[in-house]
Order: C-alpha cells, then sequence, then structure tokens
C-alpha cells in the first residue's frame, strides 16, 4: 500500500525542548521531521503534536510550533487518547494512514503505533526521524512495530509517495527538501 496526501495525517511525538538533548543523532531526527512537516504543509496534510508532561519535559520545539494543526498534551505513553479519535472504520475522516515520528522510538512512539494499528489505521514510521537515548532501542523498537503491522520506510519515500508524480505542484518544493537533507 501507498501513501496518499489525502488520506494521510502526520503525528510528530514528543520533539521537546527538555527530551532531545539526551537523544541520540538528535538534531538529524529534527531535521528529517522539520522536513515532513515542510512537505506535509504543501498539501495540507494535518500536523499533530503530542507533548508528554509538559509542564516538566517542555514544549514542542520551536520550529514546529507555528505548523502544528493540534498541539495536544499527554500524560500516557502513547498518544492515542489525547487524539481522542475513534477506530478507523468508525473514524468520520477518510485520514486513515497516519506518518508517525519524534521520539522515543520505544516508548511512546511504539506505544501511539500499537494503539493505532490495533483500532485499524495504516501506520509508516520514517526510521530516520524517530529516535531514543540508546541506538539499540530504536531498531528493536522499529522490528516490533513492523512485527505489529506498521510500515518502516523514510522520509524521503514518505515525501516521494505523497508526491506520487514530477508533475505535481508540489513537487518542485518537495525536491528542494529532499535536497536539503542529503548528506544528513
Amino acid at each position: 500500500m501507498s501513501l496518499e496526501a489525502s488520506l494521510s495525517t502526520l503525528i510528530v511525538c514528543d520533539l521537546q525542548t527538555r527530551l532531545l538533548p539526551v537523544i541520540h543523532q538528535s538534531e538529524r531526527i529534527v531535521r528529517r521531521v522539520e522536513v515532513l512537516v515542510q512537505a506535509a504543509a504543501c498539501w495540507p496534510i494535518p500536523i499533530i503534536a503530542t507533548e508528554q508532561y509538559p509542564e516538566k519535559l517542555g514544549s514542542t520545539i520551536e520550529s514546529l510550533q507555528s505548523s502544528c494543526t493540534q498541539v495536544l498534551s499527554k500524560l500516557e505513553f502513547s498518544g492515542w487518547s489525547a487524539l481522542n479519535w475513534k477506530p478507523a472504520d468508525e473514524a468520520t475522516t477518510e485520514r486513515t494512514q497516519i506518518v508517525l515520528c519524534g521520539i522515543e522510538s520505544h516508548i511512546c512512539i511504539l506505544q501511539t503505533a500499537l494503539d493505532l494499528l490495533a483500532l485499524g489505521y495504516q501506520v509508516f514510521i520514517p526510521y530516520d526521524a524517530t529516535g531514543s537515548y540508546r541506538p539499540d532501542d530504536v531498531h528493536w523498537a522499529l522490528q516490533r512495530m513492523m512485527q505489529a503491522g506498521a510500515i518502516i520506510v523514510s522520509t524521503e519515500s514518505v515525501l516521494f509517495e505523497w508526491c506520487q508524480t514530477s508533475k505535481a505542484p508540489q513537487f518542485k518544493t518537495i525536491s528542494q527538501l529532499i535536497k536539503s537533507t542529503r548528506g544528513d
């Protein structure tokens, strides 16, 4: 199955000011998430950020705040309850493809993905836009999500699938975004 912009929602999980300094390769992850956010805005695709206990862990990083359609605070590790969505087969929207990125892969990303999958959503995880304190945690979380039915992709794959053709009006912007990440 391919991603379609008209069916997609981008969820940025817990990219917060006090969490990022301890995340392995956080600068690369932030750059990839920023590219996903900029691309999503071209269609427009809804962009939802979650914040884990923001009173203690800070808010979503400044570079993303103005681009988000919604910012949802949560105490649970999974973002499911903060989203307050119905199961996919009962949803009032066709946006049942979820691109899930952010931190930490083995905690909040994993639990959110498992909940979304259990409720019938198609979950796409750009491996290069997720992270954790330890690289091994990312690897094993991606393995577990894939076994549960999530589709592991790259940021570049997401952008080209949303675009579908070089004739799309968004193609020039998408090409520039991709060029900006080469060498990261």
